[in-house]
């Protein structure tokens, strides 16, 4: 049950919510996330694309934990209409959790929070294989989009200091 609503929330509530926060608290670090996450979804688009990839629960090589399970159904007719079924590899889920982790290590003074920025892109490697939505080799496409999106968000944006970014604050 846990991994059933960790998939879900990591993507539709930690994701908008870390750019929220980071745009209103931590404005200096905003233009490097924001470009992390636009350039990491935008690779993954060109991908899905090119190389349309069922995950493990459409191939019937797993079997879907988060519908019927959770709030969401991933068979909803509105839900499908927003996502793009084939969309396995990369794993977005994996190419976008840096974004979330990097704002908790960087920017945040608390040890628990800062370990939680270091968990949290294994976490959501973990959750995307256990529902059965991805294959391990889509963590390594999602990481194969985010690293150099990383490089080129960081020459786009140049990121502050930790110190810089962590700023007066709240």
């Amino acid at each position: 049950p846990f991994w059933n609503l960790f998939y879900p929330i990591s993507q539709v509530i930690v994701l908008p919510a870390t750019m929220i926060l980071v745009y209103r608290y931590r404005r200096a670090a905003y233009p490097f996330l924001r470009n992390l996450a636009i350039l990491s979804w935008s690779a993954a688009l060109v991908w899905y694309a090119l190389q349309p990839v069922a995950p493990p629960r459409l191939a019937g090589v797993a079997a879907d934990t988060v519908s019927g399970q959770t709030f969401l159904d991933l068979e909803h007719p509105l839900i499908q209409a927003l996502y793009n079924p084939v969309a396995a590899m990369p794993s977005l889920h994996v190419g976008l959790a840096p974004v979330v982790g990097w704002a908790l290590w960087h920017l945040t003074r608390r040890p628990l929070s800062r370990a939680l920025g270091i968990a949290y892109p294994f976490l959501v490697a973990t959750s995307i294989v256990v529902t059965g939505n991805h294959y391990l080799l889509d963590i390594a496409g999602g990481l194969a989009i985010v690293i150099p999106a990383a490089g080129v968000a960081w020459w786009l944006s140049a990121p502050p200091t930790r110190s810089a970014a962590l700023g007066p604050g709240p």
